[in-house]
C-alpha cells in the first residue's frame, strides 16, 4: 500500500524543494542545486495544466547550471570559514578574499560570451568584495596575522606577487606593531654592555680599545627570515613560545581573532538552548563553564 511521505522524510531523502532565505548564507546556492537535482521531477509535475505557467525552458536551466558553478565556490569557502569545527581565524581572511576574487575573474573570462547577464552579476559581486577588501589596509591586524602564521610569514606577499609597494607597506605595519607593543626593547636594551670587571675596563682604555657592543636579538626578524613551517599556528607557537617569547604573545593576540562573527552569533543561539525558562536560576559562572565545555 502506498504511504505518503512527510515533509521531514522528504528532506531526509533529499526530495523536498529548498527555498532561498535572505537571512541565510548560501541558501540561493542550495535552492538552485536542489532544483537542478530534481529537474526531471519538476518537469513531471509541471505537465499538469494548472502548473504549466511555472515551466522553465532549457535556456533557463542552462543559466542556473552556470550560476551554480560560480556559487559552488562561494558555498565551499563560506562553509569553511564559518563552520563550527574549523575555528577559522583572521589569517584566513586575506586568503579567502584573494581566492574568491580570482575565481570571479576566471569565471567572467570563461563565461562572458555565453552568459553576459550572470557575468554582470559576478562583476557586481567583485566590486562589493573589492570594497571590503580595501578596508583591510586600514588596520595592521591582517598584516600581523599573516606574518605570524608559521606557513606564511613575510614570504606570503612575495610568493603571491603583491608588488613591492604593498609588500613594503605590510611589512612596515607588522614591524610598527611589534616594536610599539611587543618587542620590549628600550633605549637601554638596544646596546648591551658586556659584564666585565673594572680592571678589564682600565686595560681596554690603556690599550686604546673599546668594548664590543652586542645588539639585542630581534625575534621578529629572526622568525620571518627562517624557513616556513607546515604546522598549525596553535601547535607551532606552543612549541616555540620559549624560542620567541615576546613574538609568541603577539601571535596569540592576533591569531586568536575569528575570521567572521559566526562564532559569536553561534554562542547567542546556543545560550538560548542552554537557558530555557526552566533553568533561569543558573549563575553566570556556571553558564560560562557550560558554554566553554560545549555542554
Amino acid at each position: 500500500m502506498f504511504k505518503e511521505r512527510t515533509k521531514s522524510e522528504d528532506r531526509k531523502h533529499g526530495l523536498a524543494p529548498l527555498l532561498d532565505v535572505c537571512t541565510r548564507w548560501g541558501s540561493t546556492h542550495t535552492m538552485i542545486r536542489r532544483s537542478l537535482e530534481r529537474k526531471d521531477a519538476y518537469g513531471t509535475v509541471l505537465l499538469d495544466d494548472n502548473f504549466a505557467k511555472y515551466t522553465l525552458d532549457e535556456a533557463v536551466w542552462r543559466r542556473l547550471t552556470i550560476l551554480k558553478e560560480l556559487l559552488d565556490h562561494f558555498n565551499t569557502l563560506t562553509t569553511k570559514v564559518c563552520a563550527s569545527k574549523s575555528y577559522a581565524t583572521i589569517t584566513m581572511t586575506i586568503i579567502v578574499y584573494n581566492k574568491i576574487m580570482g575565481i570571479i575573474e576566471d569565471f567572467r573570462k570563461s563565461n562572458e560570451e555565453r552568459s553576459p547577464d550572470i557575468c554582470h552579476a559576478a562583476n557586481t559581486a567583485y566590486k562589493k568584495l573589492a570594497k571590503y577588501y580595501a578596508a583591510t589596509d586600514k588596520s595592521p591586524i591582517y598584516s600581523v596575522a599573516t606574518a605570524s602564521h608559521p606557513a606564511m610569514r613575510f614570504r606570503y606577499w612575495s610568493d603571491h606577487i603583491w608588488g613591492d609597494q604593498y609588500e613594503k607597506c605590510a611589512k612596515n605595519a607588522v614591524r610598527n606593531v611589534w616594536r610599539a607593543q611587543y618587542s620590549g626593547i628600550t633605549i637601554e636594551d638596544i646596546i648591551q654592555q658586556p659584564q666585565d670587571d673594572s680592571n678589564s675596563d682600565i686595560e681596554l682604555d690603556f690599550l686604546g680599545l673599546t668594548k664590543t657592543k652586542t645588539a639585542r636579538r630581534d625575534e621578529l626578524e629572526e622568525f620571518v627570515s627562517s624557513p616556513t613551517a607546515s604546522e598549525t599556528p596553535l601547535l607551532y607557537w606552543k612549541k616555540n613560545c620559549e624560542t620567541y617569547p615576546q613574538l609568541a604573545k603577539m601571535a596569540r593576540d592576533f591569531l586568536a581573532v575569528p575570521a567572521t562573527s559566526a562564532p559569536s552569533e553561534r554562542c547567542f543561539s546556543k545560550a538560548r538552548s542552554l537557558l530555557p525558562y526552566t533553568r533561569n536560576r543558573l549563575g553566570a559562572d556556571k553558564i560560562q563553564e557550560q558554554m566553554l565545555m560545549d555542554s
